[in-house]
């Protein structure tokens, strides 16, 4: 497994270590879709629900603990994502063996992207709050 690119990377410890779970998490994803691996699939997908979820629960407590301006619009972006696993979830399940690998790749670039904008804004609200 490669290492999620640097520039995901916030400066706060517990969200680098939790967004470099979720991309782990998405590139074995894309691994076991490759392999046509239905139950192995299926399991990770719901590991990768359940992991996202309870991130997005601890980010977004976070932005209502520091009063972050922007929580509203950064929150609709995670009800986005979470609507793309439960996309997943059901092309597993309609054994579609292209369309879960092409979820997965699009999630990934989704969350990159949500990472390096929406998070990065949150965490330079958060730094200086905290010196």
């Amino acid at each position: 497994m490669t290492e999620p690119p640097p520039d995901i990377r916030l400066g706060m410890a517990p969200l680098d270590a939790e967004h470099s779970f979720q991309i782990t998490l998405l590139r074995a994803l894309k691994d076991v879709c490759a392999r046509d691996d239905r139950k192995k699939t299926l399991e990770l997908v719901e590991q990768l629900d359940d992991y996202t979820n309870m991130h997005f629960l601890f980010e977004e407590t976070l932005m209502i603990q520091t009063g972050y301006p922007s929580h509203d619009a950064h929150r609709r972006e995670h009800e986005q994502l979470i609507g793309e696993l439960r996309s997943l979830r059901e092309a597993v399940l309609e054994e579609s063996p292209e369309r879960p690998a092409s979820v997965a790749n699009a999630m990934e670039q989704w969350l990159l992207q949500h990472i390096q904008t929406f998070d990065r804004a949150f965490a330079a609200f958060v730094r200086p709050a905290a010196r």
